[in-house]
């Protein structure tokens, strides 16, 4: 029945408002009318001496008839609505965000499906039908549906804009066109768009050819985007597998001169427990022939004494020792100064080397901006920067051929500097600033490493080992070291370096090379402390460090308990003195102990607890992020009832649920931070690597009935 009244829709509908029936009357005619609808038809004929007509068929009444509510007909429009509600899924539904609405519905609008440019309104599909049945014979320019049909209306005559006025370049009406765009240089509408349309066409071909040469220096950034890839993977395994060779290699060494000093130790003790053996066996002798004496002084036989007398008289034989001198201050104290003096070499070195490699890896540049304008002012890369890649050259080659001088990439840090330098800066209007060291004067950059055709020359420092100095190394040297290791010199001082000296004699290369090894070789136990990270719990526990927590710093509903070391939620708050360290609103608490080095810690936890390090500079006061373990830049915090971690108000979930004890362990100065499930095993539950620019404090966040032990 509904379909059956859907497809006579038109017999419910107002021939006033066009719409479904509202509250319909049926006149003594026959037609159906709205109610407000026909009341405000009869209104406006109030002047006509009281005949009042039917809208449709014209068939009069007197007087005004009483108008009466049609139950049936209301019934069947109210089954007639709810069908139409029930098919706003077709095409034909209702106006959504960013739809056109249809300007002659009322209540809930349809969406609108063509405009009508001569009405200037938007129809949907039954409006637009009583809108072509209502316009029979007429022309109207009706087209795909436009929210702007204000815009195509002149604002002064209200009148659609129809014709383009060329000297004044704006759209007019005809109106318009008497008025005070008269005698201007016109053309219809269609005539612009035609001429536009061909200028559009070689806007779009520019734009097409843009395009092509964009995707171009797109794939050519990515080959070189992935060359670089592929070349920093290979030096990352290459440099892994050169320093693990070293530090074995250091490993020997070491292992050598701890078998050097044994060696030299257990020579010593044997020629001295022999001379020990041999001075006490003389001892016991003359303590013997003493008790002789003595014994022999007391007798009172005067025979017996002078036979005795003859025998004990002379002393026991005994070795000469006058020769030997006892070193008692004799100590191995030199060998550790020698080796105190090696390790602050071997620092100085590894400073100068890692500048190479930082200048090495800086120098791997594969976007290169070529500045075109001379006079152009140098711009803040971070302000104002246009991007032009006309003068953009990507560096796809990742290798060179090593027969092909010109082109192979030098491994001179010098060349990697001033390519670097060109790369990246424009013309140079002041004097160079390289590290802290200004250079006003042309200068070349020049490695500390000699050629090879040179002399060997190591570092200006000494090396002794016992009390013979094993290196002189030689100086005067008029290089001026900068604060990043490498010497700037200009190129008419250069000076020779002079040879090593090995006890006081010119040493070969090779043998120079073999004592430098040698002594470099005693510092492995500081190498590895600076450049390895512990693996297992015996090893992180050698950099246990004690805390305390911070009464100062923590909420009033954070009880401290064991001497500061545990921490607990309660709801009472605590009558801590106001301070300017303490959270006033986050349930949080800091350590009095910051951690600038390596350092590892334990904790126990239960309820809900986030383990974190803070800078001091954390905000203490208010709700706001700055002051929330994790929610700024200030901070790192491990949320141990949720498993995830979070720094600056970014969310990392973790791979384990977190255990009831964690470890945390710092490097300071390597940027390393990084958490550990503690139990049988110990297993990392997430790591961060990044640069720390101020003491790290341990904190803690707890929840309601929370509570957390440092062990």
């Amino acid at each position: 029945m509904a379909e059956a009244i859907s497809n006579k829709q038109e017999l419910f509908t107002c021939s006033i408002c066009l719409d479904l029936l509202k509250d319909p009357v049926t006149l003594n005619c026959g037609h159906n009318y709205c109610t407000v609808c026909i009341k405000d038809c009869w209104d406006h004929q109030e002047d006509q001496k009281g005949v009042y007509s039917c809208p449709q068929c014209r068939q009069t009444f007197t007087p005004r008839p009483t108008l009466h509510k049609n139950n049936v007909v209301a019934e069947l429009v109210e089954q007639l609505r709810k069908t139409r509600i029930q098919d706003a899924a077709s095409p034909q539904s209702f106006a959504g965000p960013g739809d056109v609405e249809c300007d002659s519905c009322t209540g809930r609008k349809l969406k609108a499906v063509k405009s009508c440019l001569v009405c200037l309104v938007s129809y949907c599909e039954t409006h637009l039908q009583r809108h072509d049945d209502l316009i029979t014979g007429k022309r109207h320019n009706v087209v795909d549906v436009t929210g702007q049909l204000q815009d195509k209306i002149c604002t002064q005559h209200q009148k659609l804009l129809e014709v383009f006025c060329r000297t004044d370049q704006s759209c007019v009406c005809l109106l318009c066109l008497m008025d005070e765009h008269k005698g201007h240089d016109t053309v219809s509408a269609a005539t612009e768009r035609t001429e536009k349309q061909m200028e559009l066409g070689e806007n779009k071909r520019r734009l097409q050819q843009r395009l092509q040469e964009r995707e171009k220096e797109l794939q050519d950034l990515r080959k070189a985007v992935e060359t670089l890839k592929s070349s920093a993977q290979t030096a990352v395994e290459d440099s892994e597998r050169i320093f693990t060779e070293m530090i074995r290699s250091i490993e020997r060494r070491r292992s050598e001169v701890k078998e050097l000093i044994r060696a030299q130790e257990k020579a010593e003790l044997r020629q001295a427990e022999g001379l020990q053996k041999q001075l006490e066996q003389e001892i016991a002798e003359l303590k013997r022939r003493d008790a002789d004496l003595e014994q022999l002084s007391h007798t009172e036989d005067h025979i017996h004494f002078l036979k005795t007398f003859k025998s004990v008289s002379h002393p026991p034989q005994s070795k000469d020792l006058s020769g030997i001198t006892v070193n008692k201050r004799k100590t191995f104290e030199t060998v550790k100064t020698s080796v105190l003096k090696l390790k602050k070499q071997l620092r100085d070195i590894c400073k100068q080397e890692i500048m190479r490699i930082y200048v090495a890896v800086k120098s791997m540049v594969i976007v290169n901006v070529e500045s075109t304008n001379k006079d152009s002012k140098k711009t803040d890369a971070n302000v104002g920067f246009k991007f032009d890649a006309s003068h953009l050259t990507f560096n796809t080659a990742s290798t060179a051929s090593p027969t092909d001088a010109s082109t192979a990439p030098s491994n001179d840090p010098a060349h990697a500097v001033a390519n670097f330098t060109s790369i990246t800066s424009t013309s140079s209007t002041g004097p160079l600033i390289f590290g802290n060291l200004p250079v006003t004067e042309p200068t070349t950059l020049a490695p500390s490493v000699p050629p090879e055709n040179k002399a060997l020359a190591l570092p200006t420092a000494g090396f002794s080992f016992g009390t013979e100095p094993i290196f002189t190394f030689s100086s005067g040297t008029t290089t001026a070291a900068g604060p990043v290791g490498f010497s700037f010199s200009k190129p008419e001082a250069a000076v020779e370096p002079e040879p090593v000296f090995i006890f006081g004699k010119p040493a070969e290369k090779s043998e120079a090379v073999a004592y430098f090894t040698f002594g470099l070789r005693s510092t492995v136990s500081d190498v590895q402390a600076d450049f390895t990270e512990p693996v297992t719990r015996e090893e992180f526990l050698k950099y246990s460090c004690h805390f305390t927590l911070d009464q100062n710093t923590a909420l009033r509903n954070l009880h401290l308990s064991e001497g500061n070391r545990r921490v607990e939620w309660i709801a009472e708050c605590q009558s801590y003195p106001d301070h300017p360290e303490r959270f006033d609103e986050y349930c949080q608490v800091l350590c009095r102990e910051g951690v600038s080095g390596r350092c590892y810690w334990e904790v126990e936890w239960s309820g809900w607890v986030y383990i974190a390090v803070s800078y001091k500079s954390i905000s203490r006061k208010g709700v706001g992020h700055e002051c929330g373990f994790g929610y700024n830049d200030k901070s790192w915090g491990l949320y141990t009832s949720s498993s995830f971690f979070r720094h600056n108000n970014k969310q990392t979930k973790l791979p384990l649920v977190a255990s009831s004890r964690i470890g945390v362990y710092v490097d300071h100065r390597a940027g390393a931070l990084a958490f550990y499930n503690i139990s049988d095993t110990m297993t990392l539950l997430h790591r961060v690597q990044t640069i720390f620019t101020h003491k790290l404090y341990p904190g803690f966040g707890l929840g309601p009935y929370s509570s957390v032990k440092l062990l």
